[in-house]
């Protein structure tokens, strides 16, 4: 027999309205402050560098500002929107806004790419698969970002000039990017299809932020219906940076989708294997995703409750996949480990990466650690998010191993991911983050909706998530078995 306990349901659950209402202040406040700290932060060091901002690149960080809080007001208050009855001209109005907004979006990114340095030893290395001349391969480079009108990315830095005029120097930055087989072998495919490397360089992104914004919806719509529903997905969306990111030549876009369909099979499906599988496989778009694989493996089936563990047998494959492919990876890309991409990315660009010796100290590391750690933070959307996220989880904190709600332990896992993934590597650019932001709207959409009805009926089912009502007004809760 199943028996609610009310200080235990009250404690996680937040159905009473002081602590909904305490929630929602912290994470408004935690969005103001960042908002304050990154705004100070960044005239002080334009003023100190006497490089001046558009006033239309500080209009669209404002904007972007309070859309992030509003965000997190519309989705605490207890609004008429949050208690409006759903009508199917609302369903209609919120499906059709969505739409109209990604496919803005998607047209944007696709028509206003952000040239960045990154696509050249991309596009290198799916040419790479064609042709092993180094000097050909650095020719036809270049020629094609000339192409693109991204002969900008010939100049600007000492590092680029050199790259653009040294194809050994060039050839040896390739085993940083090649080490992303995924992503290089869809802008090859792209390329086969019909379309030039940089244009496929691009499309990944944006096709990779249209499924990521569908699924999110998707997601949301399990915990919200209507207005609120349209609302909090456009709003989340833009507030994580997704639709910025779409406009790069990079793997963050598809890596950050590859995590959040594994997540959603894991916590919203049965196909539990096939979500781990997936996890795994987003090491072949960005191999630091192994840090936060590793971690949620090893959470969800040691920690978390049994619905999302799987058997022994493939626990122990799970485990050991991840490390495997990863050695692979890096042995048949010639990557030169983890200590040369440090030094590359915190020490300085460095033209000759296999020339580099330096041996690893913890001197050494402990220094750029804490001057990166403390000062890049600032210039992203990190510290309102995992910010959230980590008021999010504390208040949730009381969950007993084994048991209680889904959102509350994937909240945790992500957070002790976020922390293993800062030691290994400090820079924080928004890009890398994409699917942590995401993860921490959803969970945190997952416990305030889950807060608007108190359990009223008992269950027989010793599971640890108690599903209620119907697909669009589901209730995840918290449940104790004696």
């Amino acid at each position: 027999m199943v028996i609610w306990s009310n200080s235990y349901r009250n404690r996680l659950s937040f159905s009473n309205v002081s602590n909904r209402l305490l929630l929602t202040a912290a994470g408004v406040s935690l969005f103001a402050a960042a908002a304050v700290v990154n705004e100070v932060t960044v005239a002080r060091y334009l003023s100190t560098n006497g490089t001046l901002v558009p006033s239309t690149i500080w209009a669209i960080r404002m904007l972007e500002l309070l859309v992030a809080l509003a965000g997190v007001g519309i989705l605490g208050a207890r609004s008429r929107l949050a208690t409006m009855p759903t009508t199917k001209l609302m369903e209609g109005i919120s499906v059709g806004v969505c739409a109209l907004y990604i496919v803005l979006c998607a047209r944007y990114a696709l028509l206003n790419p952000w040239r960045n340095w990154d696509m050249l030893p991309y596009v290198a290395s799916a040419m790479s698969y064609d042709d092993g001349n180094i000097e050909r391969i650095h020719a036809a480079t270049y020629q094609a970002a000339r192409e693109a009108g991204a002969a900008n990315l010939m100049a600007g830095s000492r590092y680029w000039e050199d790259m653009a005029t040294n194809a050994e120097h060039f050839h040896q930055q390739l085993p940083f990017y090649q080490v992303k087989p995924m992503y290089v072998g869809l802008i090859y495919l792209g390329h086969k299809a019909g379309l030039s490397y940089v244009t496929a360089s691009v499309v990944i992104s944006v096709v990779s932020s249209v499924l990521m914004f569908c699924l999110i919806a998707m997601w949301l719509k399990k915990f919200t219906q209507g207005l609120l529903w349209g609302a909090l997905t456009i709003l989340s969306t833009w507030a994580i940076a997704l639709t910025q990111t779409s406009r790069l030549s990079t793997p963050d876009t598809l890596s950050s989708f590859l995590i959040l369909v594994s997540l959603y099979l894991l916590m919203e499906t049965p196909s539990k294997v096939l979500g781990y599988c997936v996890l795994v496989l987003s090491l072949l778009a960005r191999p630091d995703n192994i840090l936060l694989a590793m971690v949620v493996i090893a959470y969800f089936n040691f920690a978390a409750p049994p619905c999302l563990a799987v058997t022994r047998r493939w626990q122990a494959v799970l485990l050991v996949a991840p490390l495997a492919l990863s050695l692979v990876v890096r042995h048949v890309t010639g990557f030169y480990g983890w200590w040369t991409g440090f030094a590359h990315s915190f020490y300085g660009w460095m033209v000759a990466p296999a020339e580099f010796s330096e041996p690893f100290t913890i001197p050494a590391y402990m220094k750029v650690f804490i001057q990166v750690l403390g000062f890049n933070p600032v210039f992203e959307r990190g510290v309102a998010f995992i910010g959230l996220f980590l008021i999010f989880t504390l208040v949730t904190a009381r969950v007993r191993l084994r048991t209680g709600s889904v959102y509350s332990h994937a909240a945790i896992a992500f957070a002790l991911a976020v922390v293993v993934r800062v030691i290994m590597f400090p820079e924080w650019e928004d890009r890398f983050y994409v699917a942590y932001y995401a993860m921490s709207v959803i969970c945190f959409v997952a416990v305030w909706r889950t807060s608007r009805l108190s359990p009223t009926t008992e269950s027989s089912s010793p599971a640890a998530v108690a599903v209620l009502g119907n697909a669009l007004d589901r209730q995840i809760t918290d449940i104790h078995v004696s």
